[in-house]
Parts: C-alpha cells; sequence; structure tokens
C-alpha cells in the first residue's frame, strides 16, 4: 500500500496512480560543504534541492 500526503492510498486509488506520478525517495551522503552550496545555489534560483536533482538526473539518463 503506498503513502501520498501523509495518508495511505486505497488499492484502487493506487491502480489510478500512473508510473510517473509515484514518486520515490533517495538518500544521497555529500560532503558538508557541498550540500550547503548546493543548497544556497538552488534557494537562488527559487528551486529545491530535489528539483534540480531530478532535472540533474533526467539529463545524465538523457546522456547514455
Amino acid at each position: 500500500m503506498l503513502r501520498q500526503r501523509n495518508r495511505f492510498l486505497t488499492r484502487k486509488e493506487e491502480i489510478r496512480l500512473e508510473d510517473k506520478d509515484r514518486i520515490k525517495q533517495l538518500t544521497l551522503r555529500l560532503p558538508e560543504i557541498l550540500h550547503r552550496e548546493f543548497k544556497a545555489t538552488a534557494a537562488k534560483q527559487g528551486r529545491t534541492m530535489g528539483e534540480v536533482a531530478t532535472e540533474l538526473i533526467k539529463e545524465y539518463i538523457e546522456k547514455k
């Protein structure tokens, strides 16, 4: 059973979700200075670290 916005989805709701709507969590271990700079740079652009990371991962996949 999947969770979405702090509640569990019913099986019927889960089936309606398309693959592109499903979100997985990724944990990264970064040096503290890199994390700080990444967070600050994303914030200056009005973006979240997750948004930037997702964009970078998509670009990485497309290059392969």
